[in-house]
């Protein structure tokens, strides 16, 4: 579900990352020969590397406060057999279902601490001069 609901914006920003290659940079390899996999595996990839590890990190983000879908599929259970569980819905059950604050409380201090950590990578990725 999470690769449809972000398949829009993931298409567009790729698109804005080919957009982004210099043109000049295609007709150089050209002229020194290279075919269209040498093209794509020497000039397209690696200029995409920043958008691939964007997407790759949001997604991730995306999938840490997975809640919605997962309720509606399975409930709070996660049902089918507890399968579906989230950290999120690990963190509602605990602290609304079984009224333990204690282990939500934790769970959400552990689930921020893991979105910190992805949220500064990326910082770090988007500000690197590679």
């Amino acid at each position: 579900m999470g690769l449809w609901r972000s398949a829009g914006y993931d298409t567009i920003l790729f698109l804005a990352g080919l957009q982004s290659i210099p043109r000049e940079i295609y007709d150089a390899a050209a002229v020194d020969g290279a075919n269209g996999l040498q093209k794509w595996w020497y000039i397209t990839i690696p200029n995409m590397k920043p958008t691939f590890t964007f997407m790759i990190i949001m997604q991730t983000i995306s999938t840490l406060r997975r809640f919605d879908d997962v309720w509606l599929i399975g409930g709070i259970g996660g049902n089918p057999g507890g399968t579906l569980q989230t950290m999120v819905l690990y963190i509602y059950r605990y602290a609304w279902t079984s009224r333990d604050v204690g282990i939500a409380s934790a769970a959400s201090v552990f689930l921020f601490i893991l979105l910190l950590a992805v949220t500064i990578l990326n910082y770090k990725v988007m500000n690197s001069k590679d």
